[in-house]
């Protein structure tokens, strides 16, 4: 659950946990919306589950925790399945195999943005940063566009932009995956600042 994130004790990260928590309900809401609240549940539960495992990982790099670090990185790798097979059940319009690529490479940019903050290289942060956030771009643009061809009565000018869910999702995935962002800078800030005051003690 996202409520985890809430463990770690520094005010912005409280912020950007409370911010990513809204934003969930908000995602879930969406896909209610369109595929019943039981789905919106159901998403929910993965998405939540994926912003879980990639703080948990963020916090094991920084404590040097290597092994609940490879753990962490395997839930990733069971949400990128288990959350392309969901999208893939719900819509024709979507390829299983094709959105896990998707997802891979969404859960990768997380990754790569921390490890690179981790060891003080904070322009390739910055700009795996950058990328992540564009990349959930297109990451949302294909679900939002698979939702619209599912249902064309319902949305039939998938070339507009109007406040349907398909639409918010795209504002909405973006949104979050600068809000995981912040909270991996906050995790990683923390650590830094506990290991220097470990230092000075010594």
């Amino acid at each position: 659950s996202t409520l985890s994130i809430h463990s770690v004790p520094t005010r912005r990260s409280s912020g950007a946990a409370d911010a990513l928590a809204a934003n969930s309900d908000e995602l879930r809401a969406a896909i209610a919306e369109v595929y019943g609240s039981e789905a919106g549940q159901a998403f929910a539960d993965l998405w939540e589950s994926h912003v879980a495992a990639y703080v948990a990982y963020v916090t094991a790099i920084a404590d040097g925790n290597d092994a609940a670090a490879a753990a962490a990185l395997d839930d990733l790798a069971d949400y990128q399945t288990d959350f392309s097979a969901y999208v893939a059940e719900a819509n024709p319009f979507l390829s299983g195999d094709a959105f896990e690529v998707l997802i891979a490479d969404h859960t990768d940019h997380l990754v790569a943005q921390a490890d690179a903050y981790a060891v003080d290289d904070y322009e390739a942060s910055f700009e795996l940063g950058r990328e992540a956030y564009a990349h959930a771009g297109v990451l949302s643009a294909s679900l939002a566009g698979a939702i619209a061809d599912q249902f064309p009565t319902r949305y039939p000018d998938a070339a507009l932009p109007a406040p349907s869910p398909p639409f918010a999702l795209v504002g909405i995935g973006l949104l979050a995956c600068w809000v995981i962002l912040e909270i991996a800078r906050a995790v990683a800030g923390r650590a830094r600042i506990s290991g220097s005051s470990r230092e000075a003690d010594a």
